[in-house]
């Protein structure tokens, strides 16, 4: 192979790598939406990575062996690597992946000023306006603006500081390959990193595939597991319990909730669960808690709309049967929520048709119309605002546009299906779930308004 590639066959591999970089975080994401964990994730591509990699040094007869000196820098580099794909893939699975991209593409920015506060040669002063033109560019992709910035943020901030801790990470990788491993050969550089990784990843990932066995042995944990990847908020009520539930990536984590009683003991919960796919037979749930009131179990949602059945006990209180649907994957909802919140403005008045019920086996509730303007009703809902920590979009079952907006603070569900005479924005029924109350309400807007 001659010692340098001709420009355009250099161009072809490059054009290849950048595909295949990129294909590799769309299938990421492909396989988040489908219950794959992030850790299981790092841990194939980086497990996979390494075994190429020490193919082909085989082949080139490169040894694997490393300056006792260089093993310390190659290690914390290893673990910084493993924090990137970690970091990464964590922004993948909760953002659009060119996004995440976008973001984690500030790193070679970081590296420049990184080799500067450490005593590097100063960026040239025609790198700074370059610098800030791709920051600019990156705002605007990321569609940030002053009127709807805390909206915009609590629907992407979690995921775009995903990717920029992915970003800072790489850019300290950067720094020690080009200067406490600058000796070293690039190959087995990029071995020994993708090597460590692969191995904080694999232990992370069976220290996860651990928790559905647990569950199955009854073994209960101490606080509620965190979400993994996408998460849709749901909310019902069976009895007298309210639920609050959390489905991501692999699992459903339950709140459940008992109207409040002064010097009355906590009560005792048991649930049972069945999840339905779009296709498919019931199967249960193995459960397990995670602290008073919580409940988890491992679940693998199907694309399209999941059912999972509840049966609800609680101590001293009414329980009973919810159904929860849970639409799979989730799209994100906070603009469209915005718009509706501005249309609903705008209505000088309507009448809302509201029922009230603390316990389920009682019934809805009665009945009961309340004239109001737009601006009245949304005084008192709690998404008022249009900053909310989760908003998802869902298709209903007449293609209607359907928001599941989340509290899990306030252990409150809304469900606002949007879209009423010939309106496309207002509201045309809402479902709101608290601890105390599962409340229906209609609209109905007189005459042209």
């Amino acid at each position: 192979m001659p010692a340098t590639l001709p420009p355009r066959l250099g161009i072809v591999i490059l054009v290849a790598v950048a595909t295949t970089f990129a294909a590799n975080h769309l299938c990421a994401r492909i396989a988040f939406d489908h219950g794959a964990r992030v850790a299981t994730g790092v841990a194939t591509r980086a497990t996979g990575t390494a075994l190429v990699l020490l193919l082909i040094m085989h082949l080139q007869g490169i040894r694997v062996a490393l300056p006792r000196e260089l093993r310390p820098w190659a290690l914390l580099a290893g673990i910084l690597i493993a924090v990137q794909s970690y970091c990464l893939y964590s922004a993948v699975a909760l953002i659009p992946p060119a996004l995440a991209l976008l973001v984690f593409q500030t790193s070679p920015m970081l590296y420049v000023l990184l080799s500067w506060a450490f005593g590097g040669p100063a960026p040239r002063p025609s790198a700074f306006p370059a610098m800030l033109l791709a920051l600019v560019g990156l705002w605007l992709a990321l569609d940030i603006r002053t009127d709807h910035l805390a909206a915009r943020w609590s629907e992407i901030g979690a995921g775009v500081s995903w990717a920029f801790a992915g970003g800072a990470s790489m850019s300290c990788v950067y720094y020690l390959n080009a200067n406490a491993l600058k000796a070293v050969d690039g190959r087995l550089r990029t071995f020994v990193m993708t090597a460590v990784t692969a191995v904080l990843a694999a232990a992370a990932a069976l220290t996860t595939f651990a928790a559905p066995s647990l569950a199955t042995s009854g073994g209960a944990l101490p606080f509620p597991p965190p979400a993994s990847g996408p998460v849709v908020p749901l909310g019902g009520r069976a009895g007298e319990v309210g639920i609050y539930a959390t489905a991501s990536a692999g699992q459903i984590v339950l709140q459940l909730a008992t109207p409040e009683e002064n010097g009355a003991a906590e009560p005792r919960f048991t649930v049972a669960m069945t999840l339905a796919g779009p296709h498919g037979t019931a199967r249960a749930l193995p459960v397990r808690g995670c602290g008073q009131g919580c409940m988890v179990a491992p679940a693998r949602w199907a694309r399209g709309d999941n059912l999972l059945t509840l049966r609800v006990t609680a101590s001293g209180w009414t329980g009973g049967t919810a159904s929860l649907d849970v639409p799979w994957p989730p799209a994100p909802g906070a603009a469209l929520l915005r718009r509706a919140l501005a249309a609903m403005t705008q209505v000088p008045a309507m009448t809302v048709y509201e029922q009230v019920t603390s316990d389920t086996s009682r019934g809805a509730g009665a009945m009961h119309p309340v004239s109001v303007s737009g601006r009245q009703f949304l005084g008192s809902e709690p998404y008022a605002g249009g900053t909310v920590p989760v908003a998802d979009l869902v298709t209903g079952s007449g293609g209607q546009q359907v928001l599941y907006v989340g509290f899990p603070d306030a252990a409150t569900w809304v469900e606002l299906t949007v879209g009423a005479h010939d309106a496309p924005y207002r509201f045309a029924h809402e479902i709101l779930v608290d601890p105390d109350h599962l409340i229906s309400r209609g609209f109905a807007y007189p005459g042209k308004q």
